[in-house]
């Protein structure tokens, strides 16, 4: 195994493997509507515990429904739960896109050197990532004051 870590490409691959199975077993695993999730068919009762706490929902309040409905396609029920889940589905699969295509590029290109293309790379996983917190802190605030 530590051969294999080493050859080039290995762990952007990896890094591919891993998302697009995560992403393919929670579309395959869980299903949601408006009003919950479940999971291999049983229902999955969460509470929030902010909510509970406080009494306003959390900023991520939705977030699993909505990750859930986009997987299945249904992106514009997701987004009025939590506009931040699409964007985290969207997201996520680009990353997983940007890993493949990397790994790719080192495995048949082992000499070239690919700083140039990982810096990109980091930029928009960080620009995505700042996106998200903004579009889910926006959410909250009209959330928030729909309720007041």
């Amino acid at each position: 195994m530590r051969r294999a870590v080493h050859r080039p490409g290995f762990i952007p691959l990896l890094i591919f493997a891993v998302l697009a199975i995560e992403l393919a077993a929670a579309a395959w695993l869980m299903a949601a509507d408006r009003e919950g999730v479940t999971v291999a068919g049983i229902p999955w009762d969460m509470k929030c515990a902010f909510k509970e706490r406080f009494g306003v929902p959390c900023p991520a309040c939705g977030m699993t429904r909505s990750v859930v409905l986009t997987l299945h396609g249904q992106v514009t029920t997701a987004a009025q739960l939590n506009p931040g889940g699409p964007m985290l589905v969207f997201g996520a699969a680009g990353f997983s896109a940007m890993m493949l295509w990397l790994g790719l590029r080192e495995w048949l290109r082992p000499g070239d050197d690919f700083a140039r293309m990982k810096q990109y790379i980091r930029w928009g996983t960080a620009t995505v990532g700042m996106g998200l917190i903004a579009v889910v802190g926006m959410h909250w605030i009209r959330v928030l004051v729909l309720l007041h």
